[in-house]
């Protein structure tokens, strides 16, 4: 894969704050990734939730691009998404 088309294929999320109050007011973060040029799940991809320097928690992407993130404090995180192949995508403001 050449870096041109590395750089085409950046990695889409759709990430959504979902408020679930499990216990001591925690919630999720949960999503899908795909590429960008074709909407092919991107399956494997790993997707954090960060807070400062610290990760708040993760998931890895199945088959089908989805993943949810648990247990995470109320707060607002950059959501980062990396896979082998791919530019890493930042997205800030992630509010849970």
């Amino acid at each position: 894969m050449t870096p041109r088309s590395i750089s085409r294929l950046l990695c889409v999320l759709v990430a959504t704050a979902v408020p679930t109050f499990v216990s001591a007011q925690s919630g999720s973060i949960s999503g899908r990734v795909s590429d960008s040029t074709t909407a092919a799940p991107l399956s494997g991809a790993t997707i954090r939730a960060v807070s400062g320097a610290s990760t708040a928690g993760s998931a890895t992407a199945g088959d089908d691009g989805g993943y949810r993130i648990v247990n995470i404090a109320p707060g607002t995180y950059d959501v980062v998404v990396t896979r082998l192949g791919y530019l890493v995508r930042r997205i800030p403001g992630v509010h849970v």
